[in-house]
């Protein structure tokens, strides 16, 4: 039994819970809250994509075949990949000029 995989289980079970019900978007370091105009789709995708995540956490906890590092980079891998398509989708869509 992999007791840091059920510990991180557990975090995002509580950001799940956080994020998809209270809608709380503000927890999440890589997201900018002011350029997401669909606040309540993304915090539903966001919610269960970590309750996903905690799922394959804390069942590849308690599986010893599964190595820690392959479900780490798995959950880092789809945060990323949900960052960029939140962004991308769920967005404004006027430009901002940085300069």
């Amino acid at each position: 039994m992999n007791y840091n995989l059920i510990l991180i289980s557990f975090i995002l079970f509580i950001l799940a819970y956080f994020i998809g019900i209270k809608k709380q978007i503000w927890l999440l370091p890589g997201f900018n809250e002011r350029r997401i105009r669909n606040k309540e789709k993304a915090s539903k995708l966001v919610g269960l994509s970590s309750l996903i995540g905690g799922l394959l956490s804390f069942t590849a906890g308690f599986i010893l075949a599964i190595q820690p590092e392959v479900v780490i980079l798995i959950l880092i891998a789809g945060y990323l990949f949900l960052v960029i398509y939140t962004h991308k989708k769920l967005g404004s869509t006027t430009k901002t000029n940085l300069s």
